[in-house]
C-alpha cells in the first residue's frame, strides 16, 4: 500500500470512527425532516420550496458545519494528540500529506451529503416533484465539501478551535456580510457549491438571484473558484507543514 493510500484510509478512519459518525448522520438528515415537514399538506410549488431549502439551511448551514467539524479534526487531531510529528517525520513530500488530509476531509463529509440528497430526493419524489434533483444537489454539496474540507484542514493546522472559528465564519461571514453586500460573493464558499447546483438544476428549480451578488452562477465559474480555494488552501497546508517545528 502506498504511504498516500495508506494515510488516506487512516485519515477516513479517524474522522469516521467513534460517537462522531452518529451525530453528523442526525445533522444531515436534519434537511430532509425540514423539508418533509414543510411540503407536509403545503398549497404552495413544491419546486420553490426546493430551491429555499437548499438556499437556506441546507446548503448555507448543515453543509458546512459537517466539513468544518471533519476536515478541523483532519490536521486537528493530529496535533492535540501530538502524533503529527510522527506524521511529517515519514519521508512522504508534505504537499502529499495536505493533499491526502483534505481529500479525506472531503470524502469523508460528502458521504453525509449523499445521505442529505438522497433524503431530500425522495421526499421530493413523493410529494409530486416532476424535476430532478438528486444529482444537482449532490454535485453542489460535494463541491461545498471539497472547498470546506481544504481551507478547515489548513485552519485545523493553525487554530485550536477550529470548529468555533468555522461557525463564526458561517453565520457571521457568510449569513451576515456577504448577504447583504453583493460584492463579497466571489468570497463565499458555500456559494460555489450554490453556483453549480444551480447551473444544473431545471428552469422550475433555479435559485434566488439574492443569494448570488456578482456570481454568474455557471458550471465553469463554480469548478474554477473551487480550484483556485482548493489548491490554494493545500500549497499553504504544505508550506506550514514545512515550517513548522513538529520535532
Amino acid at each position: 500500500m502506498t504511504a498516500f493510500a495508506a494515510m488516506y484510509t487512516n485519515t477516513l478512519r479517524q474522522l469516521l470512527g467513534g460517537r462522531r459518525i452518529f451525530g453528523l448522520a442526525l445533522i444531515s438528515l436534519i434537511p430532509t425532516f425540514i423539508f418533509f415537514m414543510v411540503t407536509r399538506g403545503s398549497t404552495r410549488g413544491v419546486d420553490s420550496m426546493v430551491g429555499e431549502l437548499f438556499q437556506a439551511p441546507y446548503i448555507s448551514l448543515f453543509m458546512p458545519i459537517i466539513a468544518i467539524m471533519l476536515a478541523g479534526a483532519a490536521l486537528g487531531d493530529e496535533r492535540r494528540d501530538q502524533t503529527l510529528s510522527f506524521l511529517v517525520l515519514r519521508p512522504v513530500p508534505r504537499l502529499v500529506i495536505a493533499a491526502t488530509k483534505s481529500l479525506a476531509a472531503a470524502t469523508a463529509a460528502s458521504i453525509f451529503a449523499l445521505i442529505a440528497s438522497s433524503g431530500i430526493a425522495v421526499v421530493y419524489a413523493n410529494v409530486g416533484g416532476d424535476g430532478q434533483v438528486f444529482f444537482p444537489i449532490l454535485a453542489g454539496s460535494v463541491v461545498v465539501m471539497a472547498v470546506y474540507g481544504a481551507v478547515f484542514t489548513l485552519l485545523g493546522l493553525v487554530i485550536t478551535r477550529s470548529t468555533l472559528v468555522g461557525l463564526a465564519f458561517v453565520f457571521l461571514w457568510e449569513s451576515a456580510l456577504v448577504y447583504n453586500f453583493a460584492g463579497l460573493a466571489k468570497l463565499s464558499l458555500w456559494r460555489i457549491g450554490a453556483e453549480m447546483t444551480d447551473s444544473l438544476f431545471e428552469a422550475s428549480l433555479k435559485l434566488d438571484d439574492s443569494a448570488f451578488g456578482v456570481l454568474d452562477r455557471t458550471m465553469g465559474g463554480s469548478l474554477t473558484r473551487m480550484g483556485i480555494v482548493v489548491v490554494g488552501s493545500i500549497a499553504l497546508t504544505a508550506i506550514l507543514l514545512r515550517r513548522r517545528d513538529n520535532v
